[in-house]
């Protein structure tokens, strides 16, 4: 729907405004949780362990008990570095419940990622599991000065032996997740404002730069959870069972896992890490409806001959977002499943909860990520005046609604940057709207390289890079490669006098840095790193420039 006033052109969403519960996200889960029998939500796809949805609610109430008497309070951050695990709901919904706020990052970072993102936080408690504890163990109290006690969950992995290792190494500091939840599930009734009080905080580059917390409050979760579902779960059936792969940590996986697949009450079969197989195995085991994908998974369902190894026939929709999906991969699935899979792509980014656009069902456009979510409103930019532009012209997307984001975590000139004088986010990205109202992403103004779905930050990878002794320079790009969407190339400058192979600073600095960001597009040596008067790296010169290798 085109709106025009004062001589601007905005465009709202097509599905009418909804009701959203003005409540603490965690009670609203719980409400929805004990309204209904009990019935499984969650199977762990390792152990094949089912929970019970009344198990969970329980069990939120036992995490907010045992956090507060640790003394837990309001404002209080805890971070999370786990991977994906049904009782990573119970401790997030805990937390929340008594006022405090998740921060959530990846548990393949290095301590040196850790250090620049959940670090800056400054978290009072930490949960994780054995084999993160020990990578980190040595620097909490450097990283994670405030930190007071760190809970380890063993589940689903039995890791009993290494839990009670590090409780009885330093039983000041450690605590298991089995004497955390080991109570009567009481808790004080804290008050929330749910469009004020912070809930969680995810990480993202935003627009450009290093990563910044992202602060978003009980009420923009919430929003997107009720948005979503209003065309999401439309489609679906009483009995689905939806494959959780997708990471928790990532704003695209809390959303739909621990919010909206929780709160609706269908069963999600999770899986800590990728692995094709067993992906697929679960799929036939507990016939799975419905998975959330990235385009790399997609890839996989498209060529790989694995598939054709599984009874899949209960699959019936594919959900692809966090990155593009090339219409030609989109083609070769539902050719490959004869038309019976439905195809959906999806666009967000963590700083509106992470979805304003949803492809709906039986009206779906190829390559488009769909049309506008309800109460939001869009505007499109032209990016060297500003003016909105009428449907069907290439600008920056830039979204208003209650799920857009309180602000980036202590960092108010961010926050100002993306966040306009009419309250609309400016998302960095270039697309258009149509005539029908579908959107389209056909390029991304920031600067970030997306890869597999996760952003790399350019600037991250610099500032590493500029720490090597021999390095004078640095500037990192990214460089398309299929479906894995981006990866990144760096380019340095060497210090005068000094010699270097490439094989020497990458073998320098993959082990910093989390796999996905390591320079699989190579690195390259230049005399100067191209810039403009006032000193902003040109990296689009860089995009397409291969120097040869010294």
């Amino acid at each position: 729907m085109i709106i025009k006033s004062n001589n601007k052109i905005y465009y709202k969403s097509k599905f009418p405004d909804i009701i959203i519960p003005e409540e603490s996200a965690p009670k609203v889960i719980l409400n929805h949780l004990r309204s209904r029998e009990n019935h499984c939500v969650f199977v762990d796809g390792i152990s094949t362990r089912e929970y019970g949805s009344h198990y969970i609610a329980d069990t939120i109430e036992k995490v907010a008990s045992g956090f507060h008497k640790l003394g837990l309070r309001k404002k209080d951050i805890v971070g999370f570095i786990l991977p994906n695990l049904p009782e990573y709901s119970t401790l997030f919904h805990g937390t929340l419940l008594i006022g405090g706020v998740a921060s959530l990052v990846n548990p393949e970072y290095t301590i040196h990622e850790y250090e620049h993102t959940l670090g800056t936080v400054k978290p009072k408690f930490i949960v994780t599991f054995p084999t993160v504890y020990d990578k980190i163990k040595d620097d909490i109290k450097r990283v994670f000065p405030l930190v007071e006690k760190v809970i380890l969950c063993g589940v689903p992995y039995n890791n009993v032996e290494a839990i009670h290792k590090a409780e009885k190494e330093n039983p000041n500091l450690v605590m298991s997740y089995d004497s955390l939840i080991n109570n009567d599930g009481k808790y004080p009734n804290i008050p929330i404002d749910s469009k004020k009080d912070m809930a969680v905080i995810p990480f993202s580059s935003g627009t450009t730069g290093l990563f910044k917390g992202v602060c978003l409050s009980h009420y923009n979760i919430l929003s997107n959870t009720y948005q979503t579902q209003v065309i999401e779960t439309s489609n679906y059936r009483k009995n689905d069972t939806v494959m959780g792969i997708l990471p928790f940590f990532h704003i695209y996986g809390l959303m739909l896992f621990l919010m909206l697949m929780l709160k609706q009450g269908y069963r999600v079969v999770t899986l800590p890490k990728f692995e094709p197989i067993r992906f697929l195995q679960l799929i036939e085991k507990y016939s799975v409806s419905i998975s959330f994908i990235v385009p790399p998974v997609a890839l996989l369902f498209a060529k790989s001959p694995l598939v054709d190894k599984f009874d899949l026939s209960a699959l019936r929709v594919l959900f692809s977002g966090a990155a593009p999906l090339s219409e030609n991969i989109e083609a070769e699935i539902k050719q490959r499943f004869k038309d019976k899979v439905i195809i959906k792509q999806g666009y967000g980014l963590s700083e509106i909860s992470p979805a304003c656009c949803v492809a709906p069902y039986g009206d779906n456009k190829s390559g488009s990520v769909g049309v506008l979510l309800p109460n939001q409103i869009a505007k499109i930019i032209d990016t060297m005046t500003g003016e909105t532009l009428n449907a069907g012209a290439k600008g920056e997307i830039c979204i208003k609604g209650p799920n857009v984001m309180l602000g980036y975590f202590d960092n108010p000139k961010a926050t100002a940057e993306v966040i306009d004088n009419e309250g609309f986010l400016r998302t960095g990205d270039i697309g258009y709207v149509d005539d029908d109202g579908f959107f389209y992403v056909v390029d991304r103004q920031k600067e970030l390289i997306k890869v597999k779905g996760f952003q790399v930050a350019p600037a991250e990878l610099e500032a590493l890079l500029l720490t090597h002794p021999k390095i004078q320079d640095a500037c990192v790009v990214g460089l398309p490669r299929g479906e894995v969407g981006e990866v990144p190339r760096g380019f340095v400058v060497l210090k005068p006098g000094q010699a270097a192979t490439e094989k020497e600073i990458l073998d320098w600095a993959h082990p910093k840095i989390a796999n996905y960001k390591h320079f699989r597009g190579g690195l390259f040596f230049l005399q100067a790193v191209p810039k403009s008067a006032t000193g902003k790296l040109l990296r689009k010169e860089l995009k397409n420039f291969t120097p040869p290798k010294l």
